[in-house]
């Protein structure tokens, strides 16, 4: 089975504006590859969802309790550092430790890197094509 690690921007982008990263995360909580995340990610995202864009707790706990549900949680080792966002070198750590095939991203600094140790670095676009889906949405 596929295995994929959705960044935390691609999730909140599912979760604030739906389209192409919604059908993605959809997919992955659906069983369709497996979904994989780390506790760093998850905390990054519970921050981000309640502190810059002010969801409720209660929806914050809902999204994050799905994906601890449906996702395995790696723990990851250090890395050298490898993108220009130390911040990024985390998802690369967890991606490594999760074994996955595709992060799944928008950050641009993890897009320009294309691949990492065997890893492909792709769009949330470029993942439905993997997939064999349509990603024909707005992103």
């Amino acid at each position: 089975m596929l295995r994929a690690l959705l960044d935390t921007n691609v999730v909140i982008s599912a979760t604030r504006y739906g389209g192409v990263p919604r059908e993605c995360l959809r997919r992955g909580l659906a069983g369709e590859f497996a979904l994989i995340t780390g506790a760093a990610l998850l905390d990054e995202l519970t921050r981000t969802l309640r502190d810059r864009f002010g969801m409720p707790s209660e929806v914050v706990s809902f999204v994050r309790g799905d994906l601890e549900l449906a996702a395995e949680i790696v723990q990851p080792a250090r890395i050298a550092p490898v993108s220009r966002d130390p911040g990024d070198d985390v998802v690369l750590a967890v991606a490594i430790a999760g074994r996955v095939d595709h992060v799944v991203t928008g950050d641009r600094d993890l897009l320009d890197l294309g691949r990492y140790e065997g890893i492909a670095i792709v769009t949330p676009r470029d993942f439905l094509r993997i997939l064999g889906g349509d990603a024909a949405g707005p992103v």
